[in-house]
């Protein structure tokens, strides 16, 4: 007999339940008798709703976690913007450069010989004094080259390898060797001085020559013939007093008592000189000349 209260099973001749007391009626037991599988149905039915629970507390985590995402893009979006590139270093070195160059060319403009007696044979000088150097060697055969453009085709076709590429190397050890004259001849002065500096000494005197090559092409190029002809004479004639003022730098401070005096040496240096012109200059300009006229 079951329990209309609790539906404990019963004795079928119980008058009361065993479980919670209740008054058992044998009148009313097939009504509270349950259906067969109704314990299971109910077990299934709690399972479901568990798991329904279960389901709905879920649904809040899994919106927390979708608004975690969401919040996150946007500093994910924020991290996958290109960082900007460091900036490169060849162009920084070479705008470095650049601008003491430029320092460098106005200063010896301005004061060379003070200038002359100020530069250091350290890394910035040295560079300076050789961007000077290839400037004027380069811009010297340029102004023959342009100026030979003038000349009419059916006498001279003149040939920019010929006339600008070869003559520029020529220019370079020519003014080389300029240097190691001067530092042979300040060698019988009794002069302790590296060969480094003379030729950062001699480079910042040579920044005039080459702005006035420079000034002759430009003029040339507006068809100012006899003034770019001049100022390019002036130029190459003033190689001679850039010597002479390089010695005359390093005498005042380097010059000690004992050496060989000054105007022998100044004599010696000219006498080198001349004796290179004749060995080179012969060669060049008769090749040029030949070039010209054949």
């Amino acid at each position: 007999m079951y329990c209309p209260k609790c539906q404990t099973v019963n004795n079928p001749d119980s008058k009361f339940c065993t479980n919670c007391g209740a008054k058992l009626d044998p009148k009313v037991e097939e009504s509270n008798i349950p259906p067969l599988g109704a314990s299971e149905q109910v077990d299934q039915d709690q399972a479901n709703l568990v798991e329904t629970n279960e389901q709905l507390t879920q649904q809040p985590a899994n919106q927390v976690e979708e608004n975690e995402q969401f919040e996150q893009e946007p500093s994910n979006q924020i991290e996958e913007k290109p960082q900007p590139t460091e900036p490169n270093e060849f162009v920084e070195k070479t705008k470095e450069i650049s601008k003491n160059y430029w320092s460098y060319v106005l200063n010896a403009l301005k004061s060379p010989f003070e200038a002359s007696k100020q530069v250091t044979n350290n890394r910035t000088d040295l560079i300076n004094s050789l961007i000077t150097v290839i400037i004027f060697s380069l811009l010297t055969p340029l102004m023959i080259y342009f100026s030979s453009l003038k000349v009419p085709r059916f006498l001279y076709e003149p040939s920019f390898f010929d006339t600008v590429i070869i003559p520029f190397f020529i220019y370079l050890i020519v003014l080389a060797a300029l240097v190691g004259i001067i530092f042979a001849c300040v060698q019988l002065m009794k002069v302790e001085i590296d060969i480094s500096l003379i030729f950062t000494r001699f480079a910042t005197l040579l920044n005039i020559p080459a702005c006035l090559v420079l000034l002759s092409i430009i003029l040339l190029a507006f068809n100012a013939y006899f003034i770019s002809t001049i100022l390019f004479s002036i130029g190459l004639i003033m190689i001679s007093l850039v010597n002479i003022g390089t010695m005359i730098s390093i005498k005042e401070t380097h010059y000690k008592k004992g050496g060989l005096d000054f105007i022998y040496v100044i004599i010696i240096n000219n006498a080198a000189i001349l004796l290179i012109i004749l060995l080179l200059g012969d060669a060049f300009i008769g090749e040029l000349f030949n070039s010209f006229f054949w």
